[in-house]
């Protein structure tokens, strides 16, 4: 049996025990110890409630980047942009010729002009959306910190 340990000692103890890395001595030094300080007994239920805490949060994040992935270089990040720029401009242009060349031309049935127009509205309305939440986000991602 060991003289008088301190606090600190057992302290180290508990945080080793909610790691699973206590030798065995150690452990029996801790199983002892707890019968006799109700203390430390309290603390080491408090440091296991952080640990699954703590647990359940790291795991959260890993599935959270299996589905959006850590921001990728900043190279990779300007090719996006520009891609989605020249994509965006295309589709506008096709979409305002096909607009225009059915508004003007009487050989084009209603229905297709109507249809035209839904899916012009559509696409606008989207893109209107995705712009939105886009700029309400930027410098406000609570991820910033995990991602570098």
């Amino acid at each position: 049996m060991t003289g008088h340990r301190s606090h600190g000692h057992y302290e180290a103890l508990l945080m080793k025990a909610v790691d699973g890395l206590l030798s065995a001595d150690e452990r029996g030094e801790l199983e002892d110890h707890l019968t006799s300080c109700e203390a430390c007994a309290a603390e080491l239920s408090d440091f296991q409630d952080i640990k699954r805490t703590t647990d359940a949060m790291t795991e959260r994040i890993l599935c959270d980047a299996q589905i959006e992935p850590p921001r990728p270089a900043a190279p990779a990040v300007a090719l996006l942009k520009l891609s989605f720029t020249l994509l965006l401009a295309g589709l506008l242009i096709l979409m305002g010729f096909a607009v225009y060349t059915m508004a003007i031309d009487s050989q084009v049935p209603l229905l297709i002009k109507v249809a035209m127009a839904l899916v012009g509205a559509g696409l606008i309305g989207l893109l209107g959306y995705a712009l939105r939440i886009r700029a309400r986000a930027v410098g406000r991602d609570p991820y910033e910190e995990i991602d570098r």
